[in-house]
């Protein structure tokens, strides 16, 4: 038995485990399905959009909507090939200047709303677009506060600020894993680290909160959850099985985890300020960042701590296996990395795989 870890503690993480491997087998076809029909959707009324005049040469126009025509204000718009960046108006438009003829990606994300990406063909003559964005669901942001007890505690409810009970709280990586009592409370005898948690309950949206405990003091959150919009979004249980293995899997040599918190303690404005701490390499202008561990990825400059609720940064390791602790929780245990799940490192980012998780 490792230590800090009760045996209660070990068969819950295993109950968990099993749950998520199940899900992912028996769920597969649905979660292929709902990540193709929200790709879908959204491409398919991209491409729907009546021609729009050409605006002149060398200019890209737009508009950012949301799946019912609604405009969206404050959307960060980047060219991926020029590391461009610009945000829509009030009215959803936005205008990059002086762009060469050619094919471009064009990245779109915001809070409250799924990050896509569009292929767009501007010729001489320029181009327009309009592009559209799919809504999740209302998230209310958790507030995190100073605990004189170590570890994690809190309280969960909804947003009538009623206690909810048997809400899973789930640290990804396997840490640890319990349930509210009757009063919305829980505790983790979680080590000193930087964390991500999930928040699950029947008939609410999934919720996502970044903490660090420090060494001297515990940390308690208040979390509200609200109910569920009735959309699963299927792609997204995905990506975070996959982030969960992924943490679970990773030497604790070759990782570093960033929560919001941690990123402000130590003034870290955006990731172009992170990564060189890391590199073991020279950082180009051709560094992506994967968004959300989705197949959307946006340069290294374009991400700021603000825009931000967890990071995760992966060193160049050899796979197999490696004695010492966890990646988060410092535990001592025997890890295995599958080749399936190492991030591959990126030369342009100084052999450094970034997985950036933004806020909702």
């Amino acid at each position: 038995m490792t230590a800090g870890v009760s045996r209660c503690e070990c068969l819950l993480y295993a109950q968990r485990a099993r749950r998520f491997r199940t899900t992912a087998i028996l769920g597969w076809s649905a979660v292929v399905f709902g990540f193709v029909l929200s790709l879908t959707v959204a491409q398919a009324l991209f491409a729907q959009q009546a021609p729009l005049k050409a605006p002149g040469a060398g200019l890209l126009t737009g508009h950012i909507t949301d799946t019912l025509g609604t405009p969206l204000a404050d959307v960060a718009v980047v060219i991926t090939k020029l590391k461009r960046q610009t945000r829509t108006r009030a009215d959803g438009s936005f205008r990059f200047d002086s762009v060469p003829p050619g094919t471009y990606e064009i990245t779109a994300r915001s809070i409250g709303l799924i990050a896509g990406a569009y292929q767009v063909v501007v010729g001489r003559d320029g181009a327009a677009v309009t592009i559209p964005m799919i809504r999740l669901g209302t998230v209310l942001q958790a507030r995190v506060t100073v605990a004189d007890r170590g570890g994690l505690s809190g309280v969960i409810g909804d947003t009538a600020y009623r206690a909810l009970r048997e809400v899973d709280v789930l640290v990804m990586g396997g840490v640890h894993h319990t349930k509210t009592d009757s009063a919305g409370a829980f505790f983790l005898p979680l080590k000193p680290g930087n964390y991500m948690l999930q928040l699950e309950s029947d008939g609410f949206a999934r919720q996502m909160i970044s903490v660090t405990v420090p060494k001297d003091e515990g940390r308690r959150i208040a979390a509200w959850m609200v109910p569920e919009s009735g959309n699963s979004n299927h792609r997204e249980s995905w990506e975070l099985y996959r982030f969960n293995e992924r943490v679970m899997r990773a030497s604790p040599a070759s990782s570093r985890y960033f929560s919001r918190e941690a990123l402000q303690s130590q003034n870290i404005p955006d990731l172009q300020a992170l990564a060189p701490r890391w590199a073991v390499g020279r950082i180009t202008g051709d560094c992506m960042v994967q968004l959300n561990g989705s197949s959307v990825w946006v340069p290294l400059g374009t991400l700021t701590t603000d825009q931000l609720e967890f990071v995760e940064v992966y060193l160049p390791s050899k796979i197999g296996s490696v004695r010492g602790g966890t990646s988060m929780s410092g535990a001592p245990t025997k890890i295995t990395t599958s080749a399936r799940m190492q991030p591959g490192v990126s030369t342009e980012c100084g052999n450094l795989s970034l997985i950036a998780w933004t806020r909702k």
